[in-house]
């Protein structure tokens, strides 16, 4: 016959036996990591080239009138403006130019990238005289067109951003520009090439 004693034995005993599987936990430790690659690459595949024109200089000594020629980024036309009046500087275009290609690989997908303009920069002739004046090239002022992506095609717009990766993390754009003459400047423009450099950023 089993006993009250016996009971209460087994009951301590299955109480001892619980408390020894509880206390028989092993720890190790654990970890986590994360890669960050916030860099992407930006190249210039095709410099901007505002093709060849004949200029000529403003002569009545004022600080009013200069020739604009404006590159538009896309397939349409290059023009040239010249001054209101016959005594201001004045141009034409003899041959056409073509707007600037940069291409951006690397960064993250189906994401819109930011273009950051540079300031207004010149194009000198360095192998004319010091007195040759120089031109001024505005990247903003012209019409940016985004290459590949979601929005292939359309005009970039600096207000709200659509300059949009693909799913590999690539997209490109054609840049314009707008080049003007100085309108200070007496001094011929010398024949040659005028060139200069800026520096393009793009962020996300």
């Amino acid at each position: 016959m089993f006993k009250r004693k016996n009971l209460h034995i087994a009951l301590v005993a299955s109480s001892a036996l619980l408390l020894s599987a509880a206390a028989s936990a092993e720890t190790t430790p654990g970890s986590a990591s994360i890669i960050v690659t916030n860099a992407f690459s930006l190249v210039e595949t095709t410099p901007i080239d505002f093709g060849n024109i004949q200029v000529a200089t403003d002569v009545d000594n004022a600080t009013t009138g200069e020739v604009t020629v404006t590159i538009p980024g896309n397939a349409n036309p290059m023009t040239l403006a010249n001054a209101s009046t016959p005594a201001e500087a004045n141009g034409n275009i003899l041959t056409q130019g073509t707007p600037g290609l940069f291409n951006i690989t690397g960064a993250a997908p189906f994401t819109a990238l930011t273009i950051n303009f540079p300031a207004a920069f010149d194009l000198t002739n360095t192998t004319a005289p010091p007195s040759t004046p120089a031109f001024e090239v505005t990247l903003a002022a012209a019409t940016t067109f985004v290459v590949g992506g979601a929005e292939d095609g359309n005009v970039y717009d600096a207000a709200t951003p659509n300059l949009t990766t693909d799913g590999t993390g690539a997209v490109g754009f054609n840049l314009g520009g707008v080049l003007t003459t100085d309108a200070t400047a007496t001094a011929v423009y010398a024949d040659g090439t005028y060139s200069g450099s800026y520096t393009m950023e793009v962020v996300y």
